[in-house]
């Protein structure tokens, strides 16, 4: 009995020291990071909203961790590319990707042969929700929505609308904008939204449904016309932008987001810590100002939040893409 006491109290002390053993190690994770030089990948070319936004986040990293953050942009392949390029770093937080609903909502539906699994990625914190903006070239002759409509059904199929590429977020708002709205118009996939920016600027192609943040200053400046934006009511920087809402199409109503991931198997620690820092970052006077001005919506969530925000947001792309019958290879 004795014997069998001191064997029991023996594994007890032996559990109790690994416990302990793990818990200084996941402590010394946190305190350890970021230990050197950081990447963030951003899987669109320079220039578009996902990239601007990658850019602040990690100069705010910069300012927290006094450690740089080199952004990457590696677009290509529906951001299969940025993903690849993620995984093959250390799972360890020094190598995020700032992510869209392309990427961890859009990309499992539509790609049967997908280079990744959403279990790969470990979501860490959402930035902003930005609704689309509906531009137009100064070129076009519609200035409303209600004249887009018109005009596409008197010219079915020839309007030109842009999109960040074939199946992503972008181009689905485009189908969902024509099949509110009733009529027929013909996509134009980008690798991006710079490029696809660039040829509303040119007039070469009629219409083009961009993250608002990016519009703004074009819009700003008088460089394009933008017809509507796809939320709810208005923004408060965009004010005279009538929403899709107010045009009376409802299934048009949709938002893109961006966030930050990283690979899976990163330490809890390293995540929350990450999480904590971006999200009081978002919650400054100054880049709530900024989001503001962007016609954005700032994120603060918890990592764990932002990962069911993804979840619910991949069940409802399922649904609304079946009838679509997009299929990308």
């Amino acid at each position: 009995m004795k014997s069998s006491m001191n064997i029991g109290f023996g594994m007890i002390r032996a559990t109790a020291a690994a416990l302990l053993i793990a818990c200084v190690a996941i402590t010394a994770h946190a305190q350890d990071f970021p230990n050197r030089t950081g990447r963030m990948i951003v899987p669109y070319p320079p220039g578009g909203t996902t990239d601007v936004l990658a850019r602040r986040i990690a100069e705010a990293l910069r300012a927290k961790f006094g450690q740089t953050w080199v952004v990457e942009n590696k677009a290509g392949a529906q951001t299969q590319l940025g993903v690849q390029d993620l995984l093959r770093a250390p799972a360890d937080g020094h190598t995020l990707l700032m992510a869209t609903a392309t990427t961890m909502s859009l990309n499992p539906v539509l790609i049967p042969n997908l280079t990744y699994k959403i279990d790969q990625l470990a979501p860490v914190a959402l930035v902003a929700k930005v609704p689309f903006a509906l531009d137009a070239s100064l070129k076009f002759p519609p200035n409303t929505m209600a004249e887009v409509i018109a005009y596409a059904k008197a010219n079915p199929g020839k309007v030109n609308v842009g999109t960040t590429g074939l199946g992503t977020s972008g181009h689905l708002i485009v189908e969902m904008f024509a099949a509110a709205a009733g009529i027929k118009v013909t996509p134009v996939h980008y690798k991006g939204g710079a490029p696809a920016m660039a040829d509303i600027l040119g007039g070469h192609v009629d219409m083009y449904f961009d993250g608002a943040t990016s519009s703004v200053p074009h819009y700003q400046n008088k460089r394009i016309k933008m017809l509507g934006i796809t939320s709810e009511k208005r923004m408060a920087a965009l004010p005279a932008v009538p929403s899709v809402l107010e045009a009376g199409l409802p299934g048009a109503v949709s938002y893109s987001w961006y966030g930050v991931v990283a690979r899976a198997g990163t330490p809890d620690d390293v995540i929350n810590k990450l999480n904590q820092v971006i999200n009081e970052f978002i919650s400054t006077p100054e880049m709530q100002e900024q989001l503001k001005n962007d016609a954005a919506i700032p994120g603060d969530l918890s990592a764990a939040g932002f990962g069911k925000m993804i979840a619910d947001e991949a069940a409802e792309y399922r649904r609304i893409v079946a009838p679509l019958n997009i299929k990308l290879e």
